[in-house]
């Protein structure tokens, strides 16, 4: 997808959600799902051009070591074939559940807001069970 498409994609889930100032998601991609922080890449993969999304899931500053060697291990156990993986959010020290899904040259609106919304379950299901199996506390 080109630059222009996703900026415009963007603009378009920003009407939908009624924002009255669609520039900070333009600019940042971050957007609420519910509870969730989620920000919004347009990327590839070596499986082709994906949206890439970022699940902010914790803050590894308030919630300690346990957690971080939690996400660690999940990275290195979990064998996720690099479609979701666990990082830290750049200048910030909240975790991220990373998840690829397919573009879709055509994707509307209102199909991002589903993979949006589905993005933010797994993403916090994902880590709710890393820190479950490896230590950490969800």
């Amino acid at each position: 997808m080109t630059d222009e498409r996703f900026k415009a994609l963007l603009l378009e889930l920003a009407h939908l959600g009624g924002l009255a100032d669609p520039s900070q998601l333009v600019d940042t991609g971050r957007v609420k799902v519910g509870e969730v922080d989620v920000t919004i890449e347009n990327g590839s993969s070596a499986a082709g051009d994906v949206m890439r999304f970022h699940v902010h899931v914790g803050d590894l500053s308030a919630r300690g070591a346990p957690d971080a060697k939690a996400l660690l291990k999940a990275n290195y156990t979990a064998s996720y074939a690099g479609s979701r993986f666990f990082g830290t959010v750049p200048l910030t020290s909240e975790a991220a559940a990373t998840l690829d899904a397919p573009q879709a040259s055509g994707m509307s609106a209102q199909e991002l807001w589903a993979h949006l919304s589905q993005a933010a379950i797994e993403g916090k299901r994902l880590w709710d069970e890393a820190c479950s199996q490896h230590g950490g506390h969800a």
